[in-house]
């Protein structure tokens, strides 16, 4: 058995910041992923809020700072203060995992998928020399590694989660990924159609994201696949020869930490629940999570705002599920627009620069 002080399960954005920040300390880490790629997912890539994007990735990254919204076949220009960043998610592993070449103390472990998370003094727990019990994973290939503290960074399925008898709530995002470059960002409002959900069309350095991310409460996969489809022909995109993949999103947060075991990014259910927004709750969780292992007094600085933001977002959501009439939620959308353009309107009385 290989014993190490810290497990991180998963390299996605929340597993490689974690991973990150620990880097170089006296601690032992080992990341665990399932693919044999770090990167690649099915995924928008939209960042909504501020993030500090390095300037090596920098250059691979798209800022959008005019929104097209599409509210019931109206369409609303907004010109954001602050951009949309569009990220391409394998360009971001591959960055992410290039930073932790330099830390001889993490090790990444790549095409070995996590079996079972092991914490049971019955049958299970090991006793090292003097007594003392150790936690350990069993891996697809056998192999059982023992660890201090766990960090469940495995996504919406999250074992780790399931591990902590946790439940969830699952959002779905599916898109289709098109050759074609497209030269706006659009959002899709339909509440008759899509509920509480939109459509998406994200462009990115040679391809184009668009797709749908609905509540399936509300509405069906073949449902949200037709609006989306009907959608995409009226912009005259072709996406006739593009796979319609989908990807749950955990939306249910129930904490981050649970004594020795963490849950960072997905895995926590931290995603926006109104936009589906992953990338940067993600990134946030796992920086949190490595300063409280190494017990850093400014651990929980960020977080508070992210959790902030995601609260409001969970109110705002919950009044437009309970009002159902989607002649009223297009009001409240409507009335969103309004609020976000007169919050620009304000921040240039007072100096602000507005595009």
């Amino acid at each position: 058995m290989e014993h190490f002080d810290v497990v991180i399960i998963g390299g996605g954005p929340a597993g490689l910041k974690c991973a990150e920040l620990l880097g170089g300390t006296d601690l032992k880490i080992a990341l665990i992923e399932k693919s044999k790629i770090i990167g690649p997912k099915i995924c928008a890539g939209g960042v909504t809020v501020n993030i500090d994007i390095p300037e090596l990735l920098s250059q691979k990254v798209t800022y959008f700072t005019r929104q097209h919204v599409i509210l019931d076949g109206e369409e609303h220009i907004i010109n954001l203060d602050n951009p949309l960043t569009v990220i391409d998610r394998a360009v971001l592993g591959k960055f992410q995992l290039e930073l932790l070449e330099d830390y001889q103390n993490v090790k990444v472990i790549t095409g070995i998928r996590v079996v079972q998370i092991v914490n049971d003094d019955e049958d299970l727990s090991i006793s090292e020399p003097g007594g003392k019990k150790e936690k350990y994973i069993i891996t697809s290939e056998g192999e059982k590694i023992s660890f201090k503290f766990l960090v469940g960074a495995d996504g919406s399925r999250s074992l780790t989660r399931k591990f902590l008898g946790l439940e969830s709530k699952f959002h779905i995002g599916a898109h289709y990924k098109i050759p074609a470059v497209f030269d706006k960002v659009v959002w899709f409002l339909n509440p008759e159609n899509l509920g509480t959900g939109y459509c998406w069309i994200f462009p990115h350095p040679g391809f184009t994201s668009c797709g749908v991310y609905y509540d399936p409460e509300l509405i069906s996969f073949s449902d949200s696949k037709r609006v989306l489809d009907d959608m995409l022909d009226d912009f005259g995109l072709d996406y006739s020869g593009a796979r319609f993949r989908g990807f749950p999103v955990n939306c249910l947060y129930k904490g981050l930490k649970f004594d020795d075991v963490y849950l960072c990014g997905d895995a926590a259910g931290v995603a926006f629940p109104v936009t589906g927004e992953g990338i940067s709750t993600a990134l946030e969780c796992g920086a949190y999570v490595a300063r409280e292992i190494l017990q850093e007094r400014e651990a929980f600085g960020g977080i508070k705002s992210m959790l902030r933001h995601r609260r409001k977002q969970s109110r705002y959501l919950w009044v437009l599920k309970r009002i159902g009439n989607h002649h009223i939620q297009s009001l409240i959308f409507k009335l969103f627009i309004y609020a976000i353009r007169r919050s620009l309107v304000d921040k240039g009385k007072n100096g602000t620069k507005i595009h």
